[in-house]
């Protein structure tokens, strides 16, 4: 189960370059784990104690999660030290988790909202984006876009949305559902193309 949990959270795991290490979440362990980037010394109670931590971003100060079972946002120091498991405590069955320069973004799916705070914590709105749908697969941000995946519960196959990144104009079928398959919950964006992850592959 850990080498599972493990191998799915290294896909969302997101790295900063000046930072020779890689975060990653391990939900069935309640941790966060820490490696050099070559793979070696791999600590996988780096941050322990968690509440079923499920994403992970970090910029040159901080890593920040989300816990699906707190509800919340925590953040802590690249070193392990700080940790503050409820640093957002208004979100409500956070998981994904993506941020930009100045804010974190994360999907509720509790409610079928996107959240947004700024990356001090402070201007938490949990309900910055309503999506409409109960869940949530995955968040990306550009510098003018934030765009995520929703599910039908029924049929398993996933549409994509987009709104500007004020939260303004959404657009929960940017692309219809009949364009992505069965989504599995990673996406990024890349040399201006968006990226995600399927159980049959990557579209």
């Amino acid at each position: 189960m850990r080498f599972l949990a493990t191998l799915f959270a290294l896909l969302v795991a997101t790295p900063v370059s000046a930072q020779p290490f890689l975060y990653w979440a391990t939900r069935t362990d309640d941790t966060i784990a820490r490696a050099n980037i070559d793979g070696t010394d791999v600590n996988t109670d780096f941050i322990t104690g968690l509440a079923q931590p499920w994403d992970v971003v970090v910029d040159d100060t901080y890593i920040y999660w989300t816990s699906q079972l707190g509800p919340a946002i925590g953040r802590a120091r690249l070193d392990g030290t700080s940790v503050e498991p409820d640093f957002i405590d208004n979100a409500s069955g956070p998981r994904h988790l993506r941020k930009d320069d100045t804010f974190l973004y994360w999907t509720n799916n509790n409610t079928g909202s996107i959240g947004r705070a700024r990356l001090d914590g402070s201007e938490s709105n949990p309900e910055f984006i309503d999506t409409g749908d109960a869940v949530l697969a995955g968040v990306a941000v550009t510098s003018d876009h934030i765009y995520w995946i929703s599910i039908n519960t029924s049929t398993f196959v996933g549409t994509m949305g987009r709104a500007d990144l004020d939260g303004s104009n959404p657009n929960p079928a940017f692309v219809p559902a009949a364009d992505i398959a069965v989504f599995s919950g990673s996406m990024v964006i890349a040399g201006g193309f968006v990226y995600w992850a399927t159980n049959s592959g990557v579209g």
